[in-house]
């Protein structure tokens, strides 16, 4: 029940139901309780998290500290270059949670399912790539390079942000989970650590 609706429902038993104060404080408590009410936690009673590492580089082309939310916070003190437009690279840290209101063999997932999930993403894919925007002005010359030289890109239809980052792996998991028919489990959130200092998270 809603903050105050037991109080007013006290009153109410004090007061006839053929009197306008029971008329309109009934329908008053009536829009109360449908426009707050207190939805349900959509938290799981279990929660397990698999960390993940891998090594990429990549450039967020479209920054500039000169605008953008926020960018009053800093005055004059933005540093004068967007180091993340230059070419660069992490030791990313990829924290995945699942959750379940039920085990299956005292477990939520074993955490060998849930490695197999994203070892061909993190493994294979993004490990030891360069993650590029496809949208990149760089990008024809990377990728013109990367055919010669044989280097390994891991193309995106986004600004590789560790927020995006973060959005896409969960994304990802979640289809694989649909995918294989995985029931009475859900992706909770992903979060991605840029530095030690850094992450983003993703939730839905």
């Amino acid at each position: 029940m809603p903050i105050g609706g037991s109080v007013i429902n006290l009153y109410l038993q004090t007061v006839s139901k053929n009197t306008f104060p029971f008329i309109v404080i009934s329908s008053f408590l009536y829009l109360f309780e449908e426009v707050f009410k207190i939805e349900p936690s959509m938290g799981f009673k279990y929660q397990i998290t698999k960390v993940y590492r891998f090594e990429a580089g990549h450039r967020v082309w479209t920054q500039n500290l000169a605008e953008g939310r926020g960018s009053q916070l800093s005055g004059n003190a933005c540093p004068p270059e967007n180091k993340c437009r230059h070419l660069h690279g992490h030791s990313y840290v990829v924290e995945i949670t699942i959750g379940s209101d039920t085990l299956d063999a005292d477990m939520v997932m074993d955490f060998y399912h849930l490695k197999s999930a994203v070892k061909e993403l993190i493994d294979y894919k993004l490990d030891h790539s360069f993650i590029i925007d496809r949208n990149d002005p760089l990008f024809p010359q990377l990728e013109a390079m990367a055919k010669e030289f044989g280097l390994k890109l891991f193309v995106v239809d986004f600004v590789p942000t560790a927020e995006r980052l973060a959005e896409f792996i969960y994304k990802y998991l979640k289809k694989k989970f649909e995918e294989a028919n995985v029931e009475d489990v859900e992706v909770v959130s992903v979060t991605v650590w840029e530095t030690a200092t850094s992450k983003a998270t993703y939730s839905e």
